[in-house]
C-alpha cells in the first residue's frame, strides 16, 4: 500500500472524512490523547462489525 493510502486511512480514522487536511497538522492539533482515544476507538469499532 503506498504511503498516500496509509494516511487517507488515518484520517479517515480521526475524522470520518477521506480529503482534509494534512494528518500531521490535524494531529498536532487535536493533541497526543485525543489522537490515541480517536484510534482506540476506531479500532474498537472495526473489530465489533
Amino acid at each position: 500500500m503506498k504511503t498516500s493510502k496509509y494516511f487517507m486511512v488515518l484520517r479517515m480514522a480521526l475524522t470520518g472524512l477521506k480529503e482534509g487536511p494534512p494528518v500531521a497538522e490535524m494531529m498536532s492539533v487535536f493533541g497526543k490523547d485525543n489522537v490515541i482515544r480517536r484510534l482506540k476507538s476506531t479500532l474498537e469499532s472495526v473489530r465489533s462489525s
